[in-house]
């Protein structure tokens, strides 16, 4: 398999599950501390966890707890 059909796969494999509202999230400044909340339900993420963090071309992050990461995304 050639390497740009397996980024293809990877990314359309990477998708919410439904119910998920994109509106909901709080992003997280470029030049901000991240935050210890979770960006979808505010729940609080424990310095021990590590929490899925994504980002955009901008910079601007959002972070999820780990429920959210199960929940959301489908992590095990």
């Amino acid at each position: 398999m050639s390497p740009s059909k397996s980024a293809s796969a990877a990314t359309k494999a990477f998708l919410p599950r439904k119910p998920f509202d994109w509106n909901k999230l709080t992003w997280g400044r470029p030049d901000s501390v991240p935050s210890a909340l979770c960006s979808y339900c505010s729940a609080v993420i424990p310095e021990n966890e590590v929490p899925l963090i994504m980002s955009n071309s901008e910079g601007w992050t959002v972070r999820f707890c780990e429920k959210c990461m199960k929940e959301i995304w489908g992590f095990q």
